[in-house]
């Protein structure tokens, strides 16, 4: 099969787009590459690879508080020798405990 010139260009140009393109779902974090929508979890930060290599790093460790009338019975202290999600601290409480979902931990990191 003989190719001419402008079979050989579109096929070029081709490769070229799919490979741009596939790289545009490829993240680099502190050395690490990642593939779109992948994460990484510590007890610090949740960092996952977006669209276009940008990097979401958010808190990892929720925050909560207990339920009232429940009294918090003690406080478990941040332990980062332990893995995620035994190293985040918080109240003791001998009821319920109630989740805040904070924004404010998130921050975005354009593609290296």
């Amino acid at each position: 099969m003989k190719f001419n010139r402008i079979q050989f260009i579109f096929l070029v140009g081709l490769l070229i787009t799919s490979s741009v393109s596939g790289l545009r779902n490829i993240c680099k974090y502190k050395g690490r590459q990642m593939t779109l929508g992948q994460k990484m979890i510590n007890c610090y930060v949740i960092i996952s690879c977006e669209k276009n290599g940008v990097i979401k790093i958010q808190d990892s460790c929720p925050k909560y508080s207990c339920v009232r009338p429940t009294k918090p019975l003690g406080y478990k202290v941040f332990d980062a020798s332990e893995p995620y999600p035994r190293c985040c601290g918080g109240p003791i409480c001998e009821g319920q405990i109630i989740s805040h979902k904070i924004s404010k931990g998130t921050y975005i990191v354009t593609a290296e």
